[in-house]
């Protein structure tokens, strides 16, 4: 999403616009929900990356894609968030924000591991104390 000015902060939806809006308004952050009304969120991602590599990017991703399309986003978002955790105890907006801000990766709870039909990779092993307890 940008906000226009020159609509009372109205949120471009489609692809096109956005990426023509990009090169008018350089933004520091771009934040995608998916999916757009015209074109695609993931090419949208991957025309902004190329065209300008420090923008940061936060995608809302569509509850349909799948996941290889997961895997694809990795590289070219800075956070990605699923629907299905909004309101998640883990707070994944606010988290997927503040990792943006300290230049770090995010990914929110239901894309770290199988569930609901979305698919990544297995989530990091936990560290476990070899003492016995």
């Amino acid at each position: 999403m940008i906000l226009k000015r020159s609509r009372p902060y109205a949120a471009i939806t489609t692809e096109a616009e956005a990426v023509d809006a990009l090169t008018t308004l350089q933004p520091g952050l771009l934040i995608v929900v998916s999916p757009l009304e015209e074109g695609d969120a993931i090419s949208l991602c991957r025309r902004a990356r190329q065209q300008q590599p420090k923008l940061r990017i936060l995608l809302f991703l569509d509850p349909q894609d799948t996941g290889s399309a997961v895997q694809e986003i990795d590289a070219l978002v800075d956070a990605v968030l699923h629907p299905l955790d909004i309101g998640h105890e883990e707070y994944p907006i606010m988290k997927g924000l503040m990792a943006i801000l300290r230049d770090r990766r995010y990914r929110s709870p239901s894309l770290r591991q199988p569930q609901h039909g979305v698919t990544g990779p297995p989530p990091a092993p936990e560290q476990r104390s070899t003492e016995p307890s």
